[in-house]
């Protein structure tokens, strides 16, 4: 943000020490808010929750107290969640949808009809290069050096923001470690990429229901864990992904041909949610939302693939293997929002509402028309539909 930078240097260059102090100071004090008396807490509350997110109510104590936990020391938690919960079954079937997605990706870029040649053979090496870490980091901080103290709580925190800085200031100077990637604590509900590091990371915690469930059928699990992992595959292969190559580099490996090419398909995606709405009218921003939308379409159709769930298989609770994968992937992304939030997402943020990353998925699936009968020219099933993959 360019302007930003300007409004700083020119508030520096003005000598208005004092105005900076106090700038800083309101700054400090916003940022350790939750750890100040209630009543900065409070007013933090009242404008940044409230005010701009339309948020109703602050998290009782106890929630708020296991959020600074995971902020701060979390990786001592997530040895003993990772302890407990990261059982064999669950390292085995993940790794087993790990690597059924990568085959699926692998399958659907060597049939791809718009992708040249070289840039299929760079996408292939790609996919074998991405680097898939899974429960949690293998390189969880080791914190026996950090000093805390019961009766302090702000003490604490500023010890720990210390200490983290200054492990990852010790970082410049040795060789980058690819798995440094994975930041979030193995406890979190979290899937994320790289495209520097090229790496996939999936959290223990995001192993349990909706969007994974060990006592489940796999129908079930792809539909739902399953298009979260092709969801993050896909970002290093999207729209921002193409443009950094087998190595991390900031290296586009796309010719212009295919760059056209993908445009000429990615508008199909911009123009479909474009005409979407949240649930309280504001339109979503289809070109804003593009690299998110073509993950969730690539991701769940990747899923879809390397499953092949029966359209006629036996019944659970009345529905088909294929149906039960899509109520999955409906139930992941089922939410409870405010009016506000929802309209602050939809202005700004990357991801679609919740309703039309669903919608916009199915209905671009010719298999979901198909699993439950739906007729020809119907909402879920149009006579146009957008693919990339």
């Amino acid at each position: 943000m360019p302007p930003w930078f300007e409004g700083l240097n020119a508030a520096l260059a003005s000598g208005d020490r004092e105005g900076v102090r106090a700038y800083l100071r309101a700054f400090v004090a916003a940022r350790f808010a939750p750890e100040l008396p209630k009543a900065f807490a409070e007013e933090r509350f009242a404008f940044a929750e409230r005010a701009v997110r339309g948020t109703r109510e602050m998290k009782p104590r106890w929630k708020r107290c296991i959020d600074l936990v995971d902020a701060t020391i979390g990786d001592d938690v997530g040895r003993v969640f990772l302890a407990r919960y990261w059982t064999g079954e669950a390292k085995a079937r993940m790794a087993k949808m790990t690597d059924a997605l990568r085959a699926s990706y692998a399958r659907r870029f060597a049939a791809s009809d718009w992708l040249s040649p070289e840039a299929k053979r760079a996408a292939l090496e790609k996919l074998t290069r991405v680097l898939i870490v899974t429960g949690g980091s293998n390189r969880l901080r080791d914190l026996a050096a950090l000093s805390l103290d019961r009766a302090d709580l702000f003490g604490d925190v500023w010890s720990a923001r210390a200490f983290e800085m200054a492990r990852q200031v010790g970082q410049l100077s040795k060789p980058t470690d690819r798995e440094m990637f994975f930041g979030s604590p193995p406890q979190s509900l979290d899937g994320f990429e790289t495209h520097e590091l090229l790496g996939v990371g999936f959290t223990a915690g995001i192993l349990q229901p909706p969007v994974f469930d060990a006592r489940l059928e796999d129908a079930s699990n792809y539909g739902g864990l399953g298009g979260v992992i092709g969801h993050e595959l896909s970002h290093e292969f999207d729209d921002q992904g193409r443009k950094y190559d087998v190595d991390g580099n900031l290296h586009p490996w796309w010719s212009t041909e295919d760059v056209a090419r993908y445009e000429a398909r990615a508008q199909c995606f911009v123009d479909e949610y474009s005409r979407f709405r949240t649930e309280e009218g504001t339109l979503l921003d289809g070109r804003l939302t593009l690299g998110e939308n073509l993950a969730d379409n690539n991701g769940l159709r990747a899923s879809y693939d390397a499953l092949q769930p029966a359209e006629s298989g036996p019944k659970i609770d009345g529905f088909t293997p294929a149906q039960r994968f899509f109520v999955a992937w409906g139930q992941i992304r089922c939410e409870n929002v405010t009016s506000e939030a929802e309209r602050r997402q939809a202005l700004t943020d990357e991801h679609s509402s919740g309703r039309s990353r669903v919608d916009g998925v199915v209905s671009n699936m010719p298999e979901f028309a198909s699993a439950f009968a739906c007729k020809a020219g119907a909402a879920m099933a149009p006579e146009k539909r957008c693919r990339l993959w």
